[in-house]
């Protein structure tokens, strides 16, 4: 499995990729329908291409469903294609599920599968200032990527102004980072005069989330708790070290919880790097308050990329629990 982000445009860039491999045409040709923008975001399927292996296959039979015959395309077939209307499903298919009353999330295959390596390396921080919460994102990856931010808390139909939408270009050597002053922030002191909260929830490629919550205007304890100011891979992805930043009028301490386990762990004032094993490079840490009932919640998940072959999230199929910030069986 291979999950950067595609789009319709990929397969031109798998083309202008092959083609400029085999010196038939100029490398980055410009092409009308592919923009700089899809370019840096959408992969050219050459991620999903593993060449450093040999699968041997022992027949046909692997990859051969018999009991399905190949169909011929002929005139007549093309015909009654074109003349059925679009998005026509056979509904007794959908009632002859001898589990349709499950929901489909129980129904998911919980087996997992090999995933192929990325070069995605990001980080969202989450900085509570005067009547805002700066949310800069970083890209310390050679992909580019996208994010989309929902605002829970915002004014308005459902999800108010949002969701707003980030782009970081990849990175050639040095960190790229967007702040502020790209509109990554979350007012609240102004917007939300009544109860001054906030709830965000950050999504990236690769499964990446990030969810910071508060509400400092009515529960100031929560300044005197930390900033997460990054994250990173220790050990070959086996596990994920957060940095701490705590105020100079720091008190109280933080409860984090790792997501795949249920352990959780007491983190005192003061302690500046807090060390979570992963989940075959699988991360979900949650960060709330330990002493006070406050909305304070940093919330980080994602995958942890190595240069090697993977296995898929061992959370698929499982229910996140937000009460206890872990993975439980999924009610039926």
């Amino acid at each position: 499995m291979c999950s950067e982000i595609f789009d319709h445009t990929s397969g031109i860039q798998f083309l202008d990729a092959w083609l400029s491999a085999k010196d038939k045409q100029q490398k980055d040709t410009v092409f009308p329908a592919l923009s700089s923008w899809r370019r840096a975001i959408a992969g050219d399927l050459t991620s999903a291409l593993d060449f450093n292996r040999l699968v041997p296959l022992t027949g046909t039979e692997v990859v051969t469903e018999k009991t399905k015959p190949g169909v011929v395309f002929t005139p007549a077939r093309e015909k009654q294609e074109r003349d059925t209307p679009a998005l026509v499903p056979n509904i007794d298919n959908y009632n002859a599920d001898p589990d349709i009353s499950k929901p489909t999330a129980s129904k998911q295959d919980r087996a997992r599968c090999e995933i192929l390596p990325l070069g995605y390396d990001f980080f969202v921080a989450a900085y509570v200032q005067t009547g805002q919460v700066d949310y800069p994102i970083t890209n310390r990856g050679k992909l580019a990527a996208s994010f989309y931010v929902i605002p829970y808390d915002r004014v308005g139909a459902f999800p108010g102004d949002g969701p707003w939408f980030f782009s970081v270009e990849g990175s050639k050597g040095t960190p790229v980072t967007i702040a502020a002053a790209a509109g990554a922030y979350a007012q609240w002191g102004s917007a939300n005069t009544t109860n001054k909260n906030y709830w965000h929830a950050v999504h990236g490629p690769n499964g990446y989330l990030f969810e910071f919550k508060g509400a400092p205007g009515l529960n100031p304890t929560e300044l005197l708790l930390p900033d997460i100011t990054d994250a990173v891979s220790v050990d070959e992805a086996k596990t994920i070290r957060f940095t701490l930043k705590w105020p100079p009028t720091a008190n109280g301490s933080l409860k984090v919880t790792d997501a795949y386990t249920g352990n959780p762990q007491i983190i005192a004032n003061g302690t500046t790097s807090v060390d979570v094993t992963t989940a075959d490079g699988w991360y979900d840490v949650s960060f709330v308050d330990a002493v006070n009932v406050s909305r304070y919640l940093r919330r980080y998940a994602g995958h942890l990329e190595n240069g090697k072959i993977s296995k898929s999230d061992p959370a698929i199929g499982l229910q996140y629990d937000e009460k206890e910030r872990v993975y439980k069986a999924l009610t039926v």
